[in-house]
């Protein structure tokens, strides 16, 4: 939808398009009566402009002064998806950090623009594994879920993509594999959680894996001959960091076939590092009964709780597997829904809660480069010092030329802004 020509407006536009955050800011200051969220005849906005164009500062300073940041154009197009469309990192990360409950409720991974292009499936075609990466580890691609019946017959997700990340964890070599989904089924994002639908949060690392990753190296004795159990394992790498050490036994569970098909590479890629024996199961929180009762000694987890419906469930598949005097290791960031209902319903437990010390949040990923880290995992660096290892190459934008729905526009230079969104925490509950 286009909106009726103004004269300032249009003035606005292209201020935007060539100009300075500077220059930008003075041109709203000088013109009281411009609207920032003007609308040209082809659906474009001010947001669209500086998001094409790697203008980071520019986006994020129109994004404070009110600016619409979702609108679609005449081709369907949101600034995100022009940004994915141009490869343009720092426009995609700025907008990703709109606070999470306003992206939420304004967003649709999978909405396609007039062409059928939707904004994950430009990231996948443009193969920007910085940008795949940021998009699959925001809150946004948490609860994908399918509107019809998933039919596994017709194979509507499979893997397209994959990323390894070589993790250094207590100076041994682990190998994650995460994976970019190509989803062909009628999908869009909810912010409903439904357990009857797949789940696709186990297909990339996030941040609280690596801080427990680094809180089991740093108890290696209290590991010894235990039978170790991960709940929503995902991608693996706490379970598999278990797996190095003296374990008698680790149990890698998820829910999800994607997930599962993962865990079994990722162990199958360490396995020459795996002292332990290593066994992948399907477990469903609501139908753990099966398993033996007060069998396992450690149970492990980072993250699993992101709805206010899980935690009766999550406790009890742990109260009905740990022995007594087991231990329940449990990392998450606190603005997760569902946490302070788990805190509160735990019973039988000593709880011991605290923040996640710098020691644990170490970060060394020889392959990835300092800037992609600092992307991928921004919650590692609120708040504190962050002690990471990577590779140094950097990830500068271009000045390329770029045609977007029949117009030329430039690269710009760009901004970075890694915005808080809630303080990693380390519970551990001891069954009495």
């Amino acid at each position: 939808m286009g909106g009726d020509y103004d004269e300032i407006g249009e003035e606005f536009l292209y201020t935007v398009r060539v100009g300075m955050l500077s220059e930008v800011a003075e041109f709203i200051n000088e013109n009281p009566s411009l609207n920032i969220n003007y609308i040209n005849e082809d659906g474009n906005t001010a947001i669209h402009y500086a998001a094409a164009n790697n203008k980071g500062d520019v986006l994020r300073f129109l994004i404070e002064k009110g600016s619409i940041f979702n609108v679609k154009n005449k081709s369907g197009n949101t600034p995100l998806q022009w940004a994915v469309q141009t490869n343009s990192l720092n426009s995609v990360e700025v907008l990703l950090s709109v606070k999470e409950g306003e992206f939420l409720r304004h967003f649709d991974l999978l909405a396609t623009n007039v062409y059928g292009k939707s904004v994950i499936g430009d990231a996948f075609e443009r193969g920007n594994t910085d940008i795949i990466q940021l998009i699959l580890s925001h809150p946004c691609s948490e609860q994908l879920v399918a509107h019809n019946t998933v039919d596994a017959s017709n194979d509507p997700f499979k893997i397209i993509q994959q990323f390894d990340l070589n993790f250094i964890i207590h100076n041994t070599k682990i190998v994650i594999r995460e994976v970019a989904l190509n989803a062909t089924g009628d999908l869009s994002v909810s912010i409903i959680p439904d357990s009857s639908e797949p789940d696709f949060t186990g297909v990339i690392v996030w941040e609280a894996a690596i801080c427990l990753s680094n809180w089991i190296a740093d108890l290696t004795g209290q590991f010894d001959n235990k039978v170790v159990l991960e709940l929503g394992a995902g991608c693996g790498l706490p379970g598999i960091t278990a797996a190095i050490f003296n374990t008698s036994k680790v149990i890698l569970t998820d829910y999800s076939p994607i997930s599962l098909e993962n865990l079994k590479h990722n162990v199958q890629v360490n396995y020459s590092t795996i002292k332990s024996q290593v066994e992948v199961l399907k477990l469903d929180w609501n139908d753990y009964k099966g398993l033996d009762p007060r069998s396992i000694d450690i149970i492990i987890a980072s993250d699993i709780i992101y709805d206010k419906m899980q935690p009766l469930n999550i406790i009890n598949t742990v109260t009905h597997l740990l022995k007594v005097g087991g231990k329940f290791l449990y990392t998450y960031t606190d603005e997760r829904a569902g946490i302070d209902e788990f805190i509160a319903l735990i019973k039988g437990f000593n709880l011991e809660i605290s923040k996640i010390p710098n020691k644990y949040r170490k970060l060394d990923i020889p392959n990835i480069s300092a800037d992609c880290i600092q992307l991928k995992f921004p919650i590692i660096f609120d708040d504190q010092s962050a002690d990471i290892t990577t590779n140094p190459q950097s990830n500068d934008s271009t000045n390329d030329m770029i045609e977007l729905d029949g117009e030329v526009d430039r690269h710009g230079s760009g901004y970075r802004n890694i915005v808080s969104r809630g303080i990693l925490k380390m519970l551990c509950a001891t069954k009495l």
